[in-house]
């Protein structure tokens, strides 16, 4: 299992009444980075990957109190440590059928005979 950097957010559509229940939206995204060097073969953008260690750090609010420590600094600093996770993530090739979005079955991930 990995952990990605990410970001959420719920916010109210400002298009819709008051009363509508539907009027609250979840939305997130993934930080990604330039593919390290073992996955860039795969594509040439990679989520920012996370250790156990850079997990806490991301996740911990007190973590931007000190104003030397900007976002944008742990996402630099996080980056970096993404290529040491990354180099031991193992992978191997799979059906062309995984990057069908309509596709969900534990078979997609079946290693492809070489």
């Amino acid at each position: 299992m990995l952990a990605l950097a990410g970001i959420y957010d719920r916010w109210r559509d400002p298009t819709k009444l008051e009363n509508d229940p539907s009027r609250w939206l979840l939305s997130f995204a993934i930080f990604t980075k330039d593919a390290a060097e073992p996955l860039a073969p795969i594509h040439e953008r990679n989520p920012i990957l996370l250790s156990e260690s850079s997990m806490t750090e991301w996740l911990d609010p007190d973590n931007l109190e000190d104003p030397e420590n900007t976002t944008q600094d742990l996402l630099n600093e996080l980056a970096e440590e993404s290529d040491q996770v990354a180099a031991v993530v193992e992978s191997w090739p799979v059906s062309a059928e995984a990057g069908n979005v309509r596709n969900n079955s534990s078979s997609l991930i079946i290693q492809l005979s070489q």
